[in-house]
């Protein structure tokens, strides 16, 4: 390999060494093989020893077979074990004590993950949830009328314009949070240093807040997230359908609360899953 090339046995190229993956305990540091050929040795190694690569990746790192993962998921009926609506995909585990739990679909086991597995963070997601569920009732909105995001009054449809974005979602009321009213009196004012900040800009766009009302949701969650109380607040949560702001939350309680589709009753589950009432398998060390 004077000149920087070497010959890969299994194909008969003559290839650059860079094309070879680097091996520590090698004389010159590198694979026999190249790549593309070491890859399919590899792959051909574990389907010939373990069935396919996914058992082999499931018995390393849970001390499952492929078969053991498909009992447990015919065990469940094939759906996740948190929602039972979603098919079961992925293999959940403590990642303290190393028990298998269960299989869940993708959105709650990457739920689990953003609440960091802790159940006494779900059952507060879902304490604030159903704490703001009763804002905007269906009667209000049959009767054709809303509460005004900024002055807190009830007032028609009419009061309210439409949204101007185009990719409001299904169930949305396609309205500004705000009232006619009251987004003409915070155009009018001096917006100074809060038009200026593009962060500040897309927020009140979006959820109709201005910097000081902004500023004092934050101050009265006591500079913390609305859910956990822990850590900073940083992204505004609203209700999707309705629009309306139900506080400021930290990264991982906002986007844990997406994940489980902003349902309490899918957060208990999630928290009382946690809690062992789903199956447990000890992994192989």
């Amino acid at each position: 390999m004077s000149d920087g090339y070497r010959v890969c046995p299994d194909c008969g190229e003559r290839k650059p060494a860079a094309e070879f993956a680097a091996k520590k305990n090698a004389a010159d540091g590198l694979h026999t093989y190249c790549r593309p050929c070491n890859n399919a040795r590899s792959y051909a190694s574990a389907r010939r020893l373990h069935g396919s690569t996914r058992s082999r990746a499931l018995l390393l790192r849970y001390g499952l077979t492929e078969q053991d993962v498909e009992a447990m998921v015919a065990e469940q009926r094939g759906l996740c074990a948190i929602c039972v609506e979603r098919p079961a995909a992925h293999v959940d585990h403590d990642h303290r004590a190393g028990w298998v739990r269960g299989v869940l679909c993708f959105t709650c086991n990457v739920g689990l993950g953003n609440f960091g597995d802790d159940e006494y963070g779900l059952r507060l997601a879902a304490r604030y949830l159903r704490m703001h569920q009763h804002r905007g009732s269906p009667l209000m909105a049959a009767q054709g009328f809303r509460v005004c995001m900024c002055c807190g009054k009830r007032k028609p449809f009419a009061d309210f314009a439409a949204r101007r974005s185009e990719g409001a979602k299904v169930g949305e009321d396609r309205m500004q949070p705000c009232c006619s009213a009251c987004l003409g009196a915070r155009g009018r004012g001096d917006s100074g240093k809060w038009h200026g900040d593009v962060v500040g800009t897309r927020i009140r766009r979006r959820f109709g807040l201005t910097e000081s009302q902004a500023d004092a949701l934050v101050a009265a969650q006591g500079a913390a997230c609305a859910v956990c109380r822990i850590r900073p607040p940083e992204h505004v949560d609203h209700d999707h359908a309705s629009g309306r702001i139900r506080g400021i939350l930290c990264f991982t309680c906002n986007t844990g609360m997406g994940n489980f589709g902003d349902d309490p009753d899918r957060l208990l589950l999630a928290a009382n899953y946690l809690k062992g009432d789903a199956c447990r398998i000890q992994l192989v060390v």
